[in-house]
């Protein structure tokens, strides 16, 4: 588990707790608060144990809100040299998981038709 959002009801407080080990803590956050953002009022653990779809919806949307906040189509856009760069190389510099780059390239048609052929296994699932 990379991390998750917790909540205090008696103290109203919410908590986000963060895998120390990984390296895109960052990108972790920015999930976790997509779920505060979008999913708050949901009880994700119950939704968890019976529909892995629902969960998978949940956890893509918050994959999108981490990506979009913290690689903005201005930040994209202030380094036009790295958008030739592979995902990869991209993904290190932004320090973003490969899948976040590719969503975002994708979202603003950066992606070559040969890259896109040959991420196709691992791309974002853009139905919500």
């Amino acid at each position: 588990m990379n991390g998750f959002l917790q909540y205090y009801k008696e103290q109203d407080v919410y908590l986000i707790h963060v895998n120390n080990e990984l390296e895109e803590k960052d990108f972790t956050i920015a999930h976790e608060l997509g779920h505060y953002f979008l999913h708050k009022t949901l009880n994700t653990f119950r939704i968890s144990n019976c529909s892995t779809a629902l969960e998978d919806k949940l956890e893509h949307q918050a994959d999108i809100f981490a990506t979009e906040l913290l690689l903005t189509d201005e930040i994209i856009n202030a380094y036009p040299q790295i958008q030739s760069w592979s995902l990869e190389q991209a993904a290190t510099f932004y320090k973003l998981p490969v899948t976040a780059i590719q969503y975002k390239y994708s979202q603003m048609q950066l992606l070559s038709k040969k890259r896109t052929e040959n991420r196709s296994n691992n791309y974002f699932n853009l139905a919500f």
